[in-house]
């Protein structure tokens, strides 16, 4: 299965034309943001890199937000959905992210999180919206 999503991960981004390069913080999570009543800042700037725009906002909405909640903030970080090349960026973002984790918890035998994170890198490759959160 892994083989099967690298070579379809390959054939997307030979596909993709993107919009440049931006700097991401490449880690976004809860953990990583503190909250004041007035703002809120992202800290942990120790795995930034220059990635595609979309990355960040890819793998917070995925996991961490319903979709109820996703076109406010899609709108917030200008992306559009409805945009084929957006839309197949976001998806193969949160795809090879997955896949990643996967084999993070394969080194550590968790197989339920094994499962459960390549079955996302399966359904972002269809653009599949996500069925749970973290």
């Amino acid at each position: 299965m892994i083989e099967k999503l690298l070579d379809s991960h390959e054939q997307h981004l030979s596909q993709i034309q993107g919009e440049g390069l931006v700097p991401s913080h490449c880690d976004p999570n809860p953990g990583n943001v503190l909250a004041t009543p007035t703002t809120a800042y992202l800290i942990d700037w120790d795995q930034l890199h220059l990635s595609d725009p979309v990355r960040d906002i890819a793998q917070v909405l995925w996991w961490q937000y319903p979709l109820s909640e996703w076109d406010e903030l899609l709108t917030m970080f200008a992306v559009d959905l409805t945009n084929r090349q957006q839309r197949e960026r976001f998806f193969l973002s949160v795809s090879i992210w997955s896949l990643r984790v996967a084999l993070f918890f394969i080194q550590l035998s968790h197989e339920q999180y094994i499962s459960e994170f390549l079955l996302d890198a399966q359904r972002t490759l269809h653009q599949e919206l996500p069925n749970r959160l973290l």
